[in-house]
């Protein structure tokens, strides 16, 4: 008997692991020791677990009968006959058992180590059984019972070193991932590598405490949302556990909104499907939730709901990934000052480069918008107009320059929460003067946390943004100054020649007018206006006895007359602001044709400036009073102009001024009736003008 009693144990302790041992020790006891059935039970909580069975009565007994589960639970051994089970419930399961194999007795012998007791085995002998093998069974029992409690300390140092080694892989391989989706790919492999085919979802907490989910699915960029309220319930066993936590079953739509899709999309996810839940926390600070799912065939499932070593795995892995989820959260948040300290040192260079305050109030509501995610941004003057805007229209405008005038009034910055936004007010201050108001819209995903990083970063940019335009308003106040300065250099020129009083001033009059239906931009109109009242600068190298004869030229008197336009250009050419404007002063008496001085360059060669001054010029010289003639009027002017169109003067030019000049007379009370035919003209800037010449010009002509 000792024999039997010494193999059933060899074979029954062979494997040191207790998830063998139970079954070998029921087919242990089947084989050497002739009993007919055998069931290893485990007390775990209040009830037994079934762990294995051998022999004859099928794989599933009845549960453990009461009045057994205390004899077991005191740690006897005991031989109860069939009779002596109740009648009802699991007592009479048994005895039918019993009946069906023509028994009529189970003994228990309890797993009993030390003062613990493990658990029990149930027997079923041959009737013919005597004492002795009653008692080998508890010699046995009380063996398979040490080897238990081995394998479990087995186990145990296993699930430590296992855990060990997986803190050391997590803190090796997380370590470097700098965003949530290449973490949960990390995290995702290295449970797969434990547990087999898995769905992981690693989902985060933002700097307010919200749990945020993946916006698509799967979650490859990263974009994420604040969870929903049926998702925040389905979650909220995982938050408020200390522990690992099967969660209830997901349906397809849960999973898909929390970046389990793979899970639902198993083939068995009907059948059986669990998801487990850790929350993810660095010191008293939740950072978020790890959710495993298994589905009911993959191979780790059965080890997930029956071995404790599975959740030993994750508590191992759950603060590794919370620190490595905190330290991507932190990179992806410097990641973005960074990229939108760039982006705001780029949007500050096209701040500086702007020449004019309308082209800065464009540059900046174009630029926020672009580098802030602004929904819309608008600039407004003091008296609360509107200069520029960027965005979608505004849903209420009353209400937008409300908090612009709050904004003025405080002299500070002002700021609202609507429904799905946040309204911000902005005055770009420089000493004592608000230039401008700069007016925002922050959609409401942004958290509190970066909305402050924002606008800090938003205020930086505003502040430089004031200084630029104290820079053009001081560059506008000295090119007005130097303007004045020329204008008055200029008059007292003119002041030799009572007949060319005002001269220049008309002419830079007509001039900007013609350039600005032409389309010219600001900074080329500022050159032709400069040009235009500096185009005879040249004449203070002219004899009086030239500039005031009476009579005609001589052909040494006219070559003198004519260096006055490259006289002017050397005068203008040394001065750095007038650099642009020489050129036109020299090339102000060329001709369309070709035929003028002093370059006698032809067309488009001519700058467009100096086109427009010679048409203007002529014209005014024209109607003007001279020393060798009397002014002529508007209607003959107007005819020697347009009949000199295409080879004096541009006609493109030409067809523009006529509109300006004609509109002037009226204005000035002159009559501006013609009798001219027309000739189509193209405008030297790219736009087609169809516009009488010769004839009465066709007042349905589109002008330039």
């Amino acid at each position: 008997m000792l024999r039997s009693v010494s193999r059933a144990t060899s074979a029954a302790t062979s494997a040191l692991d207790p998830a063998i041992i139970p079954g070998a020790a029921a087919d242990a006891l089947v084989r050497y020791l002739g009993a007919r059935r055998v069931d290893v039970w485990r007390f775990d909580g209040r009830r037994p677990h079934h762990e294995a069975c051998a022999g004859i009565g099928g794989d599933s007994p009845p549960p453990l009968p009461a009045s057994l589960v205390r004899i077991a639970r005191g740690g006897l051994a005991q031989v109860s006959a069939a009779t002596s089970l109740d009648a009802g419930g699991a007592g009479g399961e048994w005895r039918r058992l019993l009946f069906s194999m023509d028994a009529s007795s189970l003994s228990v012998h309890s797993l009993v180590v030390e003062d613990q007791v493990l658990g029990a085995i149930t027997v079923v002998l041959e009737e013919d059984a005597d004492e002795q093998l009653d008692e080998a069974i508890t010699i046995f029992a009380q063996q398979i019972a040490s080897a238990l409690e081995k394998a479990q300390l087995h186990r145990a140092s296993q699930d430590v070193a296992l855990a060990m080694r997986m803190q050391n892989r997590v803190l090796a391989e997380l370590t470097d991932e700098r965003d949530v989706p290449s973490l949960r790919g990390a995290v995702e492999q290295l449970v797969s590598d434990v547990l087999g085919d898995v769905a992981i979802s690693v989902l985060p907490v933002d700097s307010i405490g919200r749990l945020t989910v993946p916006l698509l699915t799967p979650p490859r960029d990263g974009m994420l949302r604040v969870a929903s309220e049926p998702e925040m319930e389905f979650l909220a066993p995982a938050l408020d556990a200390s522990s690992t936590i099967r969660l209830s079953k997901p349906g397809l739509r849960m999973c898909a909104g929390l970046g389990l899709s793979a899970l639902a999309g198993h083939e068995d996810f009907h059948r059986e499907a669990g998801v487990w839940g850790t929350r993810l926390r660095t010191g008293e600070r939740t950072t978020g939730v790890l959710l495993i799912g298994i589905a009911g065939d993959a191979p780790g499932a059965e080890l997930l709901e029956c071995d404790g070593r599975v959740h030993e795995l994750f508590r191992a892995l759950a603060p590794a990934v919370s620190i490595a989820l905190e330290n991507a959260q932190l990179f992806a948040r410097e990641h973005v000052r960074a990229s939108r300290l760039a982006a705001a040192n780029s949007l500050a260079r096209t701040v500086t480069g702007c020449s004019t305050r309308d082209e800065l109030h464009e540059a900046i509501v174009v630029g926020i918008g672009a580098l802030f995610g602004f929904t819309r941004a608008a600039v407004y003057g003091p008296d609360l107009m509107q200069l520029a805007s960027n965005g979608r229209q505004p849903r209420g405008s009353d209400r937008e320059r409300t908090l612009v005038s709050t904004s003025l009034h405080r002299r500070r910055a002002s700021r609202v929460e609507r429904h799905d936004r946040t309204c911000h007010a902005i005055p770009l201050v420089s000493g004592d003067r608000i230039h401008v108001v700069l007016y925002a819209e922050q959609p409401d995903t942004v958290t509190p946390e970066q909305e402050g990083d924002d606008l800090a970063l938003l205020d930086s940019v505003c502040e430089h943004a004031a200084a630029c335009l104290v820079a053009i308003e001081a560059t506008e106040s000295i090119e007005r100054n130097y303007k004045d300065t020329i204008q008055a250099l200029v008059h007292a020129l003119e002041a030799r020649d009572q007949y060319t009083a005002d001269h220049s001033d008309l002419v830079a009059e007509w001039a900007l007018e013609v350039g600005q239906r032409l389309g010219m931009n600001d900074s080329d109109l500022r050159d032709l206006e400069l040009g235009a009242i500096l185009h005879d600068i040249g004449k203070v190298a002219v004899p009086d006895q030239i500039l005031h004869k009476p009579g005609r030229l001589t052909q040494e008197e006219f070559e003198v007359m004519k260096s006055h336009t490259v006289i002017g250009e050397r005068i203008l050419k040394p001065i750095g602001f007038l650099v642009n404007v020489a050129p036109i002063v020299r090339h102000e008496h060329e001709r369309w044709d070709g035929r003028g001085y002093p370059d006698g360059v032809s067309g488009e060669q001519i700058p467009l400036a100096s086109r427009i001054i010679f048409v203007c010029d002529a014209y005014h010289a024209i109607t003007s009073d001279r020393p060798y003639r009397k002014a002529q009027p508007h209607a003959f002017a107007r005819k020697i102009v347009t009949e000199n169109a295409g080879t004096q003067f541009d006609p493109a030019v030409v067809s523009v001024f006529l509109d300006v000049i004609d509109a002037w007379c009226i204005e000035q009370g002159s009559d501006a009736e013609v009798d001219v035919a027309g000739i189509a003209i193209n405008n030297p800037l790219g736009k087609s003008i169809d516009t009488s010449m010769t004839g009465r010009r066709d007042e349905s002509a589109p002008a330039a």
